[in-house]
């Protein structure tokens, strides 16, 4: 009640009415507590005022209390007559002559319509009844009424806009704290056999890129980096998905398998509305041998790039693969090669390439190989520094278009 009254007021309560000492015609209606997810919640003014109450009496009574800005209109029994809205009454006065023309008159004779909702009605389901005039430039206010067809109270589409705003910031939020913890700013691996880092920065703090380093056996580890189509939290939603599949599955059943089952869930769960590419690889730290499995990653992109013997460039795969969720049942094929000790091998999401800066120019391949080039010796850690520097004085003002993600893998 503190956002509707003044704390000078003095009220005296009786049953479910407020009546205000200081207010000659102003009835404040004791506000309820909301049920779950009503509209009630975001009522911004409980005022009422009796139709028959003089316009005179009335705009006095709002003198004193600038905190109101719509009052509800109601007879004798609290049945709704409509509504008045402050700056529209204050309008009409201020005209010449104004205050005298409509001194003597009811409020019922300048009193407005206004669509009424049940005060029980889900906030969500008047949202979408709604959605037509919540993008207007001008404010709308809408009356609540009580199971006994009574005054309840009054919101507005900017409540409405700003309790949906709030919702979608505390969703983005969880979103934000669900895939931090799966998809990690860093990860850092090293041991006698191999170094690895992986590394994320989500363009909307939320977004589709996942990544993974994890050790399936002796001495084997599985590698995967994925980009699902969109951004967001829809998008982060898939990485999720990806995420918990990765951390329990059994993959004694080998990557293949966990491949195909992955495709049929994203598949038969968003039915083409998403889908994700991917690069997937297992890797023996001790022969350095790599299995790697193109999910429609590199198909038309630069996505994996080789450093050995002091030449960089795109590592091609050859056996394509449709991306995952595209068809129910995928044919997976797999490239196999050998890691040789310095070698470096980088796997990346577009983001990471197509960047671009104020002059609409693009990050590129070219960059991408000039910081693997002049880094490639240095710890892992430094040079995923030395890139996201790079990358950042590269777009100078521009904002980051689109997640980049990365893993550098190093065979000792």
């Amino acid at each position: 009640m503190t956002n509707v009254l003044e704390k000078d007021y003095k009220d005296v309560i009786k049953n479910d009415v407020i009546k205000n000492d200081a207010t000659n015609s102003l009835i404040l209606k004791k506000p309820i507590v909301p049920l779950g997810e009503s509209i009630s919640r975001i009522c911004s003014s409980f005022y009422c005022v009796n139709k028959n109450s003089t316009i005179e009496a009335l705009s006095m009574d709002l003198d004193k209390m600038e905190s109101v800005h719509t009052i509800g209109v109601v007879d004798d029994d609290f049945n709704i007559e409509g509504i008045v809205i402050r700056r529209e009454l204050f309008d009409k006065l201020g005209k010449n002559f104004g205050r005298d023309i409509y001194k003597r008159k009811t409020v019922y004779e300048v009193a407005k319509e206004a669509r009424i909702f049940n005060s029980n009605k889900n906030i969500f389901g008047i949202a979408e009844e709604l959605k037509n005039e919540l993008y207007r430039s001008n404010i709308t206010y809408y009356v609540l009424e009580d199971d006994q067809k009574k005054f309840h109270g009054i919101f507005s589409t900017k409540d409405l806009l700003m309790y949906l705003s709030e919702i979608t910031q505390n969703d983005i939020n969880l979103a934000k704290n669900l895939q931090m913890n799966i998809v990690k700013d860093e990860d850092y691996i090293e041991n006698a056999n191999f170094s690895a880092i992986g590394a994320s920065r989500m363009a909307k703090g939320v977004g589709g890129d996942f990544y993974t380093i994890k050790k399936i056996g002796e001495r084997k580890w599985i590698m995967a980096i994925c980009d699902v189509c969109g951004k967001g939290i829809s998008a982060s939603l898939i990485s999720a998905i990806v995420g918990g599949m990765f951390e329990a599955y059994d993959f004694s059943k080998g990557l293949k398998d966990f491949i195909i089952s992955l495709n049929k869930y994203i598949y038969n769960t968003f039915k083409l509305e998403k889908y994700l590419t991917g690069l997937f690889i297992t890797f023996n730290e001790e022969t350095g041998k790599i299995n790697i499995f193109d999910m429609g990653h590199c198909m038309g992109k630069s996505n994996l790039f080789l450093a050995r013997d002091n030449k960089y460039g795109i590592l091609e795969t050859k056996n394509y693969n449709l991306a995952i969720g595209l068809v129910e049942d995928v044919t997976v094929k797999k490239d196999s090669f050998t890691l040789n000790k310095n070698d470096l091998l980088a796997l990346i999401t577009d983001g990471v390439t197509d960047q671009r800066n104020a002059r609409d120019e693009e990050y590129g391949v070219r960059n991408f190989v000039r910081v693997l080039k002049k880094n490639s010796q240095n710890d892992l850690r430094k040079i995923k520094k030395t890139f996201f520097e790079d990358i950042r004085i590269f777009k100078g003002t521009s904002h980051q278009q689109d997640d980049i993600t990365f893993i550098l893998l190093r065979k000792n």
